[in-house]
Order: structure tokens, then C-alpha cells, then sequence
């Protein structure tokens, strides 16, 4: 009976540390997480290109006296130039990782917002970018930056595409205004599906992959405790 009852303790204290329950609290904690990375990561990228911009300048008017210099703008001379001041970095998931089911999703999903897989900004850096020297950057009419990501748990690999805010749908200004610099929402009631807009930031929000890997460690650890159940039942019924 003593051991019975040390079994039973141990299976209790073990279900209360391992099945912890993810709470609005952690997802909102998560996400400032990984705000504050992106931002930090994106202003060192910024930094470091600003840096050797300045030596290559340096070198190259070395001796010389100070002129000014034309900056190319690759912007239509029939189009306003206060339209073009805004930029986005654009990249997107290779298809290779998911699934069928998910290229069939995701297919449906770029057809419904009137836009097509840019495959010509196809990199893996696009869902957690280290070096953003391989990111392109795409010219925006609004200040506003869109990621969309889908995270299929099944095959354990996120599905993030970025860009242009109005490239993904209608932009309402006014709209977007009262959400702040920052916001997400779901897409889809079944899929892990979301989409993110940023008004001052050109990189929006990482994948999910932290959640991911929680979720799989929690399901990891609840089948050994499941056994440990039914095996007490039987000790109990016998």
C-alpha cells in the first residue's frame, strides 16, 4: 500500500510539473520575445550595412573635394515620389517543406487575396532571418509591412511569406491607424494561420516556432504519463 501510494504522489508531482497548460498570458509573452529579437537583429543589419556604406564612401572620396552625389532612385518618372518612400523586406517559404495538404492551402489562400507565390524570393531565411543581406526589399505605397505565416504541426515546419502590406489585400489607412504599430490575427478557425501587420517596422514578427517545439515537448512527455495511469488502474481493479 505504501508503495502504491509513493506511486501515485510521484505520478501527480510529475502530470503538475511536465502538462503545463499555454495560457493567453505566455503567447502574448512569446510574442514580445520575439518582437524584441527581430527588432534588435534588424537594427544591427541596419548598423552594420550603414558602417560599410560610410567606409566605402570614405575611400572612394579620399583626396578629393567635397560634391554632392545623385543617388539613384529606382523609382517611374511618372509616379510621385513621396509614394515610394516606403519599403518592406520580401521573401517567402520554399513549398519543398510542406506538406501537399498545405500547398493546396496555401495555393487557395494567395488565390482568394488576388496575389501569386513569388518564387523569386523563395529563401529559407524568410521565417527566421539571420542575415538580411539575402532578403530582398520591395517598394511600398503605404507605411505598412504584412507576414503571414502557417505553422503545420504535423510535419513540424512554418510556412511564412512578407511583403508590401496592399500586395495582400485592400488597405484601409484609418483602419489600420487604430491598431497600432503592431498587431496579429487569425486566419483560419482549423489551421494555425495568422497574419501580422507593422506600421514601423519593415521586418513583422518570426514564425512560430518556439510555440511549435513547446507544444511537441508537452505531447512528448504526456504518452509516458498516460501509461503510468492505466498501469495504476490495473493495480487498483486487481
Amino acid at each position: 500500500m505504501v508503495c502504491l501510494t509513493n506511486l501515485l504522489l510521484l505520478f501527480l508531482i510529475s502530470a503538475r510539473k511536465i502538462t503545463a497548460i499555454w495560457t493567453e498570458e505566455d503567447e502574448k509573452q512569446r510574442i514580445a520575445m520575439i518582437i524584441n529579437n527581430d527588432r534588435r537583429a534588424f537594427e544591427q543589419e541596419m548598423l552594420s550595412q550603414k558602417r560599410v556604406t560610410e567606409v566605402i564612401t570614405d575611400k572612394h572620396n579620399e583626396g578629393r573635394e567635397p560634391q554632392s552625389v545623385p543617388v539613384p532612385k529606382s523609382i517611374p518618372n511618372n509616379e510621385p515620389e513621396k509614394e515610394f518612400e516606403h519599403w518592406c523586406f520580401h521573401c517567402v517559404s520554399p513549398l519543398k517543406h510542406m506538406s501537399s495538404d498545405m500547398r493546396k492551402t496555401i495555393r487557395q489562400f494567395l488565390r482568394l487575396r488576388r496575389t501569386s507565390y513569388p518564387l523569386e524570393v523563395a529563401t529559407d531565411e524568410c521565417t527566421n532571418a539571420k542575415n538580411f543581406s539575402r532578403l530582398h526589399k520591395q517598394t511600398c505605397r503605404h507605411p505598412y509591412c504584412t507576414t503571414i505565416s502557417l505553422v503545420d504541426h504535423n510535419q513540424g515546419v512554418s510556412f511564412v511569406m512578407r511583403g508590401c502590406a496592399e500586395n495582400f489585400g485592400a488597405i484601409d489607412t484609418n483602419f489600420l491607424a487604430k491598431h497600432g504599430a503592431h498587431s496579429c490575427s487569425t486566419l483560419h478557425d482549423h489551421l494555425d494561420m495568422r497574419e501580422c501587420l507593422c506600421s514601423e517596422r519593415r521586418y513583422c514578427l518570426s514564425g512560430h516556432s518556439r510555440r511549435s517545439s513547446s507544444i511537441n515537448r508537452t505531447s512528448l512527455f504526456s504518452f509516458p504519463l498516460l501509461l503510468i495511469a492505466q498501469y495504476l488502474a490495473l493495480w487498483i481493479s486487481s
